[in-house]
């Protein structure tokens, strides 16, 4: 059987039937993803953003529901560029047709969109990464 991969779901407060709606589908038979996420109301300390870091770190990429909200999301902006920053792969997904938003107009993280900065290995010729886009 081969390894479930697990998924972190970075999402604004406001959108998380559109994270429901995800997680869901993992329990429709033979899926091999597990979703995750660090969801809260209350603003977050430094203990939750170290416990969300750690997730981050241990999962296989970061899906992004990506709406109008996600600009008053700062803890969902932060998860972003904590993926971001640990290099675990981001793919931001539309949550819906009409509510179109950038993870550019986000400002998670300037090297992340070739803003000049060095790569992990100190090679400035490195790839770098872009965002990947799907809408639903």
């Amino acid at each position: 059987m081969a390894k479930r991969k697990r998924i972190f779901v970075a999402f604004a407060i406001e959108d998380k039937r559109y994270r429901d709606l995800l997680r869901g589908q993992s329990k429709l038979g033979h899926c091999p993803i597990d979703y995750t996420d660090m969801s809260v109301k209350q603003p977050w300390d430094s203990a939750w953003k170290t416990k969300c870091r750690q997730r981050v770190k241990g999962c296989d990429g970061v899906i992004a529901l990506l709406s109008r909200n996600m600009r008053a999301a700062a803890g969902a902006r932060w998860e972003i560029k904590c993926a971001v920053d640990e290099g675990v792969p981001v793919l931001g997904v539309y949550v819906s047709r009409t509510d179109v938003y950038s993870l550019r107009r986000l400002s998670v993280g300037a090297s992340y969109f070739g803003a000049g900065s060095a790569s992990a290995t100190g090679s400035t010729n490195a790839k770098r990464r872009r965002p990947s886009y799907a809408k639903v």
